[in-house]
């Protein structure tokens, strides 16, 4: 669906939330990106910088909720761990998914649990399978 497209399905669903602007203008920059590669990791500090945000606010965390979580299909959410040697892991999402559950993230290399966890967690997004291929044609 081109971008116009989803901008106008998007505007008729959410019409009444101030977020969908925000919604818009990431849509803008996924389109304005040339190289698919340069959206392998999207974090919060970049969302911000591309919506001219201060920081991360509630109509941010409103779009990203928009863009992830519904029939869109816009983004995918990721967790990246941080360890305390400074070594990233990418966590599958629904192996974040089940420490968030349960309490406990077991390290991917160590085998053993990682205390406080989510203080070492990196949370990103990537653009879905589906909206690269329409917008970016892979």
């Amino acid at each position: 669906m081109p971008i116009q497209d989803l901008k106008e399905q998007m505007r008729a669903v959410w019409h009444d939330v101030p977020a969908v602007d925000v919604c818009f203008l990431v849509l803008d920059y996924l389109e304005s990106v040339k190289k698919p590669e340069q959206l392998k990791m999207i974090t919060f500090r970049d969302l911000v910088a591309v919506t001219g945000r201060k920081t991360v606010d509630s109509d941010l965390l409103t779009a990203v909720a928009i863009l992830t979580n519904s029939s869109v299909s816009v983004l995918d959410a990721r967790a990246l761990l941080v360890d305390e040697d400074e070594t990233e892991y990418e966590l599958s999402p629904e192996d974040f998914a089940e420490a968030r559950k349960v309490g406990l993230l077991i390290h991917p290399h160590s085998g053993e649990a990682v205390p406080d966890f989510e203080n070492h967690i990196i949370p990103f997004f990537v653009p879905t399978e589906q909206f690269l291929a329409e917008h970016h044609g892979h």
